[in-house]
């Protein structure tokens, strides 16, 4: 199992993250980094955890309560109707607690992502948190968010660990109805006094492996609220291009903005009506305070977003009928963050320039 799990974590990692390459630049402006980098590795983590002891475990405590079942079958079937009572009252109250911590573990995951993505966040920007004098409140922020993981943490925690209680007293009311019934049954003629200590073992052996069941439970709904993140990013839309999108050959280079509106929220629109024609070895530089939208302009000329009415045509034909990879090839852009693979013998290492403006 430990061989599986790890084989079934690298898989999905893998498709995880060829899954983010797919994603559009929107995905990546609307989350934080440090919360995605979380999907990658807490969640799938607590996938491996599960896969890789857990879940033995449950199939031993599986195998082991069927055996008992069909061996009290052999000895005497009132009395193991009769064992068997208590069963639907263990199921009742492991999915009540179930429920509510598999909602406990979802709030844990999902808080434990906005703090590394807070962590990320501050970690990239720690020239400008210094520039700007903000070390104490980005430490009375990260606080906030500290505080409220150990909450949601310790209430789920104390919620899992009534489990174990609750499944003791099944248990033994389980026995105690065992007992009694095998002394009317004895009285009766029904059962041998063997037969019932017999089912007073058997009924102790059939509570340890329903109690390690419903412990299991707490594990498998962790890994279930990890999985529904995992998997909630695997759902995304990647960037697809249209249908009948075109090859790009030969560009010769004239770009016209035609009436181009644009708003990253809706109802908040950066571009209004925004034209401009830049002939074919034209040099046109925008010019503009911070938010007036150049690098707007930037991005939906490389389709990074799509205008929100009017079009961009490059040599008449426009950017959304053309396959997106070839639009950037044709491209060249010089961004504000330098990032640059560093190739050494064990592979690819993506790097960002130090101090890049």
């Amino acid at each position: 199992m430990a061989g599986v799990a790890q084989r079934v974590v690298r898989d999905l990692r893998k498709d995880l993250f060829a899954r983010l390459q797919t994603l559009p630049v929107r995905f990546f402006d609307q989350r934080a980094h440090g919360e995605v980098m979380s999907r990658l590795t807490n969640d799938v983590e607590n996938i491996s955890n599960i896969l890789a002891s857990s879940f033995s475990q449950l199939l031993s405590s599986v195998f082991g309560l069927v055996g008992v079942v069909i061996v009290i079958f052999m000895l005497n079937v009132p009395m193991a109707i009769v064992s068997l009572v208590v069963m639907p009252l263990t199921f009742l109250l492991t999915r009540a607690v179930a429920r509510r911590t598999r909602q406990g573990f979802r709030e844990t995951q999902q808080t434990l992502g906005k703090l590394n993505g807070l962590i990320e966040e501050t970690v990239t920007g720690e020239r400008t948190v210094k520039a700007f004098v903000r070390e104490q409140a980005t430490v009375a922020s990260f606080s906030v968010v500290n505080q409220r993981l150990r909450q949601v943490a310790l209430r789920v925690r104390i919620l899992a660990s009534f489990m174990g209680p609750l499944m003791n007293m099944v248990n033994n009311l389980g026995l105690a109805v065992v007992a009694c019934t095998g002394g009317w049954l004895a009285v009766q003629g029904l059962a041998t006094v063997g037969e019932i200590a017999a089912f007073v073992n058997y009924a102790g052996r059939l509570g340890r492996p329903l109690n390690q069941i419903a412990q299991l439970f707490n594990s498998i709904q962790s890994a279930l609220a990890g999985a529904e993140r995992v998997f909630e990013l695997m759902d995304e839309t990647p960037e697809l291009d249209a249908p009948d999108a075109q090859a790009l050959e030969h560009v010769r280079g004239d770009v016209v903005f035609d009436e181009v509106c644009f708003g990253y929220n809706a109802g908040v629109p950066v571009l209004k009506s925004v034209s401009l024609h830049a002939t074919p070895g034209q040099l046109i530089a925008l010019v503009g305070p911070t938010g007036a939208g150049k690098t707007t302009i930037a991005n939906l000329l490389t389709r990074f977003y799509d205008v929100d009415s009017g079009a961009i045509r490059i040599d008449g034909l426009d950017v959304r009928a053309v396959k997106k990879d070839d639009l950037r090839r044709k491209l060249a852009l010089v961004l504000q963050d330098n990032f640059f693979v560093c190739r050494h013998g064990d592979g690819e290492h993506p790097l960002r320039a130090p101090g890049s403006q």
